[in-house]
C-alpha cells in the first residue's frame, strides 16, 4: 500500500510535460522571473560519517514501522 501524500512516479512523469511549458510561458510573458524550484537553496550533505543502529534502536524502529507504516517494512529490511 502506498502513502497517499506522495504521487506515483508515472503520475509525476505524466504531469511534467504540462508544468514545464507553463513555467516557460510565465517566464516569457514576464509573469515569473525564474522557476520557483531554482530559488530553493541546496544544502551540502556530510556523507563522511557512517551511522549504525544498535539492536535495541532497530527493534524500536521496526516496531513503530510495523504499527504505523507497514508498507515501508520491506524498504527498511533492504536498508538494514
Amino acid at each position: 500500500m502506498r502513502h497517499k501524500a506522495f504521487p506515483k512516479k508515472d503520475v509525476i512523469r505524466a504531469r511534467q510535460p504540462l508544468v514545464s511549458p507553463a513555467y516557460r510561458l510565465a517566464i516569457r510573458d514576464r509573469g515569473l522571473t525564474m522557476r520557483p524550484a531554482r530559488s530553493v537553496p541546496h544544502r551540502r550533505e556530510d556523507n563522511s560519517r557512517a551511522r549504525f543502529l544498535s539492536q535495541e534502536a532497530e527493534g524500536q524502529r521496526r516496531k513503530v514501522l510495523a504499527a504505523k507504516y507497514p508498507w515501508h517494512l520491506r524498504a527498511f529490511d533492504l536498508r538494514f
